[in-house]
């Protein structure tokens, strides 16, 4: 009987151990399934967030790395290193898209170029124009005639603008 009962207390001790191993250790992870999408960090749900409030935000002038930090509870250092993975810092994000706006009001609207810039936060046209060239290669202007309503009136994605394009622009 002394067998049992030494066996018995044996096959609880390790029953015990068993349940303490799956109570204090990691949980394994289950494989995902296929064609799960997988949650984001935090980093970067935080980045969608910021991301989105400074497309919300572009026409404001005073859009700067401190307002979008303190919007968002969290400190300009912070900020500034959760861009750091991007290759643009917070500012330069924020003239970028500022641009790539401008770029497309110049094609879709008839706005004089100096309201283009004002109406994305240029502080001046000869401002716009400068940031525009360095980052597009060609003035406001070319890239409207190019792009958009050429000198000829010739309207985008009609066989007329494109060829007007062809014409006008070099071949690489």
């Amino acid at each position: 009987m002394k067998i049992t009962i030494d066996t018995r207390i044996e096959s609880y001790a390790d029953a015990a151990g068993r349940l303490h191993a799956a109570y204090t250790e990691p949980a394994p992870s289950l494989p995902a399934a296929p064609g799960a999408i997988p949650e984001p960090s935090p980093q970067s749900a935080l980045l969608d967030r910021i991301d989105a409030f400074i497309d919300q935000h572009l026409r404001d002038p005073l859009l700067t790395p401190r307002r979008i930090a303190v919007h968002h509870h969290i400190s300009v250092r912070w900020l500034y290193s959760l861009f750091d993975g991007r290759g643009l810092s917070v500012t330069a994000s924020i003239r970028h898209r500022r641009l790539e706006r401008c770029r497309d009001d110049l094609v879709h609207t008839s706005l004089p170029i100096h309201l283009v810039a004002a109406r994305w936060c240029f502080s001046s046209p000869s401002t716009f124009s400068k940031a525009f060239r360095e980052k597009y290669g060609v003035s406001p202007r070319a890239y409207r005639q190019r792009r958009g309503r050429g000198a000829d009136g010739a309207v985008p994605g009609t066989a007329v603008a494109a060829a007007a394009f062809r014409v006008s622009a070099p071949i690489v």
